[in-house]
Order: C-alpha cells, then sequence, then structure tokens
C-alpha cells in the first residue's frame, strides 16, 4: 500500500489566519512515502570439498538481508557424498550466523571412506587397594570418541575374594564421554580381614578304671560247699530261736510279727523231711501187699 507525507518545505503560508469576507484556501502538498531500499547482503556460500580442498559437488548458496540469521548444520546442508564421510573431526566453525556486507564461505570436508581414520578413545579400569596397589587385573573400554561409557555396572565394579569396594571412594568418571585422551577409572578397595572359625572343644572323657579281677583259683579255695536243705534248715531254725527269744524278753514289735506270720504260713522243712519219709514208707509198705497179694493170686 502505497503511503504519503507533507513535505514541510511546501506547506501553506495561509494554514493561520482570520476569517474574512471573502473565501479563503489552504492547500496541503503531499508526496509519496517510499521506504529506503535495504542493502542486499552478498550471501552465504556453501562448499563441499575434500582433504586437498578439491570440490566434490557444486556449492550451495544461501541469501537474505543483512543481520538476518542463517543455518547451514542441518541435514539439509551437511549431504551425503557417494564414497566419502563428512569428517566431524573438522567442522566449520560458522555452521550458524548471521548475513553481512561481504560473502561468507562455509566449508564442509570430506574424506574417503576407505581411508577415513576412526578415532578411538580409551578409559582404563583399575582396582587398587588404600595403598595404591593392583588387587586384580585392569579393564579397558574402547569406543569410538564421542561415544559414551559406563563403568558402573557389575561388569567393572568387580567382587573381589578378601576385599571389599570402598563406597566412600567411588570414582566421580566412573561414567563419561570417550575422547581423544585416555582416561582412568580407579576403584578403591579395603582389605577384609578373614576369621578362621575355631573348632568346638570336645569335652574330656575319663575312661573308667578296669575293676580288679580276682583269680578264679583264689574263688575257689574260698567257696565253701553248704547243702542246700541243711542252710536253709539252720536259717529257720536260726531264725525260730531269736524270735522265741524276744517273745519271752519283750512285746513282739511288728517286723518280728510279720516274721511269725510267714513262719506260721511257711512249713519248716524238717516237717517236710519227715512228711515225705512217711509218704515213702506208706508207699513201700502198699507195694509189698500188692505184690504179696498177686503171688498168693498166682498160686492158687
Amino acid at each position: 500500500m502505497l503511503t504519503f507525507k507533507t513535505s514541510p518545505s511546501q506547506l501553506p503560508g495561509n494554514f493561520k489566519g482570520t476569517f474574512g469576507e471573502a473565501a479563503q484556501t489552504v492547500t496541503y502538498v503531499y508526496r509519496p512515502k517510499i521506504d529506503p531500499i535495504p542493502t542486499p547482503s552478498k550471501g552465504v556460500l556453501v562448499r563441499y570439498v575434500d582433504g586437498h580442498n578439491r570440490d566434490l559437488q557444486a556449492a550451495k548458496t544461501l541469501s537474505g538481508k543483512i543481520g538476518d540469521a542463517y543455518d547451514v548444520s542441518t541435514a539439509e546442508y551437511q549431504v551425503e557424498i557417494s564414497g566419502y564421510e563428512l569428517d566431524t573431526s573438522n567442522l566449520p566453525v560458522n555452521q550458524k550466523g548471521k548475513f553481512t556486507e561481504q560473502l561468507q564461505t562455509v566449508t564442509y570436508v570430506y574424506q574417503p571412506k576407505s581411508t577415513l581414520p576412526v578415532q578411538a578413545g580409551l578409559v582404563t579400569v583399575k582396582y587398587v587397594d588404600p595403598d595404591g596397589k593392583a588387587v586384580h587385573a585392569d579393564q579397558t573400554i574402547s569406543e569410538l570418541v564421542g561415544k559414551a561409557y559406563d563403568a558402573s555396572t557389575t561388569d567393572y565394579q568387580l567382587v573381589i575374594e578378601g576385599y571389599k569396594l570402598d563406597q566412600a571412594k567411588l570414582p566421580t568418571n566412573r561414567k563419561g564421554i570417550l575422547s581423544n585422551q585416555a582416561q582412568t577409572v580407579t576403584y578403591v578397595y579395603q582389605k577384609q580381614s578373614v576369621t578362621v572359625p575355631s573348632e568346638p572343644q570336645q569335652p574330656a572323657t575319663t575312661k573308667p578304671k578296669p575293676k580288679d579281677k580276682v583269680p578264679a583259683k583264689s574263688v575257689a579255695k574260698t567257696t565253701t560247699k553248704v547243702k542246700p536243705d541243711q542252710a536253709a534248715d539252720d536259717a529257720i531254725t536260726s531264725q525260730n530261736s531269736v524270735a522265741k527269744k524276744s517273745a519271752t524278753k519283750a512285746l513282739p514289735t511288728a517286723a518280728t510279727q510279720q516274721v511269725n506270720r510267714t513262719n506260721r504260713k511257711l512249713p519248716r522243712t524238717s516237717e517236710q523231711h519227715q512228711v515225705t519219709k512217711r509218704a515213702g514208707f506208706i508207699g513201700l509198705l502198699s507195694l509189698l501187699l500188692l505184690m504179696s497179694g498177686s503171688y498168693y493170686w498166682r498160686q492158687r
């Protein structure tokens, strides 16, 4: 849309005055308002070259107004070229910036895929005691520069026999990014004292003393053969005589009464013999009578 503005040099002289009888005219003159044309930038040129600064493909050009921002770090400008790889270790610092009056050049360098050097980062994991002496063989982590590493897992925080990992001295760099500089992750282990379990003490055992053996011959010499019937008779006779003497001197005690009852119940041995003799005599007499009767009967 076209705009206009007044010209100070062409202002009417009668824009102030006094009304009179005759008509008066005040005329303002306007001219079109034209913005100044901005100075164009010479733009940004994006080149794609190899390690010898030879162009691998046609350059790209960006244009814009002076002061406007540009960004050629996107995939649209970091293009893929067959047989080559972008050298990420040599990226241009002016991938992003602002348009200026001067032409700016952004150069991406590519290396052949077959000869592109691969930079590998190295992390060494060490296991030491508080004095710095190694308690286990080192481990290493090797990957491309820029990749993350993690030495805080059980693959690297090892269980070492006789030692315990010092949790108060864990390394701060057990996680990080691989770089072109060698890095070391050190785990400190404390030595553990090993307690040997003592064997339980067994109570002392005392062997019984062997009993004194009496020679068989001496036993035979001191042994006197006694007939069973005679011994029983002597014991009963002695017991009866003692009981009779005690009865004449004092009243019988409960023990004496019990002995007397036992004596009444059990027949004396001498009486048993007399009864046996009588029974034998009667049996013999009966046998003789029977034999005599049989003989007499046959004679008839």
